[in-house]
């Protein structure tokens, strides 16, 4: 299936913003050497232009794979490529997007003093927007949600997914940098992916982002879930007893009311004492 470009993406692996045409479209006799592009945190090539183009026809290069000439060209986004997703072939629809996903827009903010208020529901401790999908983070628990196209093309129609600190057993942290970062959620009976970020964009226990500027974000937000869940899962202190100093004081009132002997206070006051 030939991908359809919907949102073009001209932010290059590093991080660099690309604009202008290329110099070298896809259609050009220069077009001799190797190409290369990233599938699931590999780089896979060396491929000529028709190999190129049989990879984005089939569906395993997409708009915003990054693609580079030669071995030490630029990474830039597929849809950059002129003539990579045949254009004159039929245009498939923009598949529809849900309209419980369509009006996200949240950005990442400070816990405690910020965050989404809604009518008689609680407020998040921390909100991060990322690559397809919202993670919301309250005392007792975490919520994903699927945002916008992306979240719909990679995590289907699921809606918000709420995983109780109980339920998790250990947090994957993975900084962004030239591949996507995220916090993947192990979770009781689980099946989380272990291929890394590209898998992690599909997993439903893992919140993917793009940004390297989010890595502290998203560090203070792991540090926040370990220490909810080792709380959670330490015992509780028993609860307050009386000292015995209050203890000895109430014998010595009753020992000065007449309601205890002497003899009775002092075997009541060894009994405490020990």
């Amino acid at each position: 299936m030939i991908a359809v470009c919907i949102t073009p993406i001209i932010i290059g692996a590093t991080g660099e913003r690309i604009t202008g045409p290329l110099p070298h479209p896809i259609g050009s006799t220069s077009l001799s050497t190797e190409w290369f592009y990233q599938a699931m945190g590999d780089v896979v090539g060396p491929l000529n232009a028709a190999e190129l183009r049989a990879h984005a026809h089939s569906g395993r290069i997409m708009c915003d794979t990054f693609v580079r000439r030669g071995p030490d060209g630029q990474w830039l986004s597929a849809d950059r490529i002129k003539g990579l997703f045949d254009r004159d072939s039929p245009k498939l629809p923009t598949p529809p997007v849900p309209p419980q996903l369509a009006s996200n827009s949240i950005t990442v903010t400070a816990p405690n003093d910020q965050g989404i208020e809604t009518d008689g529901e609680e407020k998040p401790v921390y909100t991060m927007t990322g690559f397809s999908d919202v993670l919301e983070v309250f005392e007792d628990r975490v919520t994903l949600t699927p945002k916008g196209v992306l979240g719909f093309l990679y995590k289907g129609t699921q809606g918000t997914k709420e995983i109780p600190f109980l339920s998790i057993t250990a947090i994957q942290f993975k900084e962004a940098g030239f591949f996507v970062g995220y916090l993947q959620f192990t979770i009781l009976g689980g099946n989380e992916s272990e291929e890394g970020g590209g898998a992690a964009l599909t997993d439903e226990n893992s919140f993917t982002y793009d940004s390297a500027e989010s890595n502290g974000k998203a560090k203070e937000i792991k540090k926040f879930i370990d220490q909810a869940m080792r709380k959670t899962r330490s015992p509780q202190p028993p609860a307050n007893t009386t000292s015995l100093s209050d203890e000895l004081q109430k014998l010595a009132a009753l020992n000065a009311q007449g309601i205890l002997s002497d003899e009775e206070f002092q075997s009541a006051k060894r009994k405490l004492i020990g």
